[in-house]
């Protein structure tokens, strides 16, 4: 939506272009970079924009173009990673982060083949290893989820709840496809980033979270959102309740405000179908700032 005329004269307007020249990327790559990786001799920075070019040649569409914004997630997750992973680990796994685990998504590849992926993962692999960088324990993925205070699966855990864990009867990682998607939702929680899980009905999306909440410790609220959800159906809102003076309105929190304040995982189902005013509200909460502000209480909560 535009901006009027009258209201665009009070502002001195400056056009901000988006930025994709290969040496300013660079640049801000290796300023953000620890300092293990500066001094390792190896050009990540280069090696990472050969590979986001191929992907956005080869594998993306025009709708989902890189951005420095996915650069420096891949940044942050090598950064996140190391001593627990090696440089080359850390490397290979940001790109799955990155971009690879969410290659399928609607309307994110140029083509919707099952080999789209396979492709992008071989070249990657292929990538490193003209580099010298691959090696058999880049990509060690083996069973390992139980110690006393972590839990996951080699070599990404996270630590567990202050809740009794539940051993995963009902939920079998020895299979492969579980196991695989268990062990990306682990990767992403390497970030502090919210992590959105797309994937067609009845895959197992909703039962991966409630398993790996309950084996880790974790409380677990699901919230189904719908067109009909309002912001204070999340957050909550002053309730007419009974006193000793006669009625009177009182805060009651939502589910949504309940679970933050007690640290407990946040499920929100069908994110897709919220109403454009609910996704603002959580805007703050899902960006950097990882924050809500009620203003009914004046308070900031954070994520």
């Amino acid at each position: 939506k535009e901006l009027s005329l009258a209201l665009r004269n009070r502002f001195v307007e400056i056009w901000c272009p988006a930025f994709t020249g290969r040496e300013s990327c660079e640049a801000i790559i290796n300023h953000n970079l620890r300092a293990e990786f500066k001094e390792s001799g190896v050009k990540w920075s280069s090696m990472m924009l050969d590979i986001t070019d191929w992907i956005q040649v080869n594998v993306l569409s025009n709708s989902c173009a890189v951005s420095i914004r996915d650069l420096l997630t891949w940044v942050t997750f090598m950064n996140a990673t190391i001593p627990a992973l090696s440089l080359s680990q850390a490397f290979y796994h940001g790109a799955h982060l990155t971009f690879l685990d969410g290659l399928g998504c609607s309307g994110c590849t140029v083509s919707d083949g099952p080999n789209v992926k396979d492709e992008a993962v071989k070249y990657v692999e292929q990538f490193l290893t003209q580099m010298g960088l691959w090696t058999a324990a880049v990509n060690n993925n083996k069973m390992d989820i139980c110690s006393d205070s972590y839990f996951g699966i080699t070599p990404f855990y996270i630590q567990k709840g202050p809740r009794e864990c539940t051993p995963l009867l009902s939920y079998s990682l020895d299979a492969k496809g579980p196991h695989d998607n268990a062990y990306r939702l682990l990767r992403g929680l390497q970030l502090q980033k919210p992590i959105l899980l797309e994937g067609g009905p009845g895959v197992g999306k909703t039962t991966l979270v409630t398993a790996l909440a309950k084996a880790s410790g974790h409380g677990l609220v699901r919230i189904n959102l719908s067109e009909h959800t309002d912001t204070s159906d999340l957050f909550g809102s002053d309730l007419p309740v009974e006193g000793i003076k006669g009625l009177k309105f009182a805060w009651k929190d939502g589910p949504f405000l309940k679970a933050l304040k007690s640290g407990d995982w946040i499920l929100l189902d069908e994110m897709n179908l919220a109403s454009q005013s609910v996704l603002e509200s959580l805007n703050a909460c899902l960006d950097h700032r990882g924050e809500v502000f009620i203003p009914e209480l004046d308070m900031t909560f954070k994520v």
